[in-house]
């Protein structure tokens, strides 16, 4: 099962319209995490991305997530391949990072796996 955390979206799908991959909002329920505080920047001259999971749940949560990398049009950059495990507690938060983005990049998706 592959879930995915976005930024913003859309919940709304048109009648008839094929099934549709499911918004932030969606994905984070799922997963059981929260997003808190997504952050694009550099360090040591190295472009990263940072933000910060929370368990919203009374039970340990495991996932797997990655980011998706999207250029200004809005074409996917790089599918979602630097995989990082986070274990947290019922209640716990944890900072992850993934560096270096692409300097294409100009919006992103976070993907899950449980």
């Amino acid at each position: 099962m592959l879930l995915v955390l976005t930024a913003c979206g859309s919940t709304r799908a048109a009648a008839g319209a094929p099934p549709r991959e499911p918004d932030g909002a969606e994905s984070a329920a799922a997963a059981g995490v929260q997003m808190i505080d997504p952050r694009r920047g550099e360090e040591r001259g190295v472009a990263i991305l940072e933000v910060t999971l929370r368990n919203v749940t009374s039970a340990h949560a495991s996932v797997r997530c990655a980011p998706e990398w999207y250029d200004a049009r809005g074409a996917l950059l790089e599918p979602a391949s630097a995989w990082q495990t986070v274990e947290l507690a019922a209640g716990a938060e944890r900072r992850v990072r993934f560096a270096p983005t692409p300097s294409a990049a100009r919006s992103w998706r976070l993907r899950f796996r449980p």
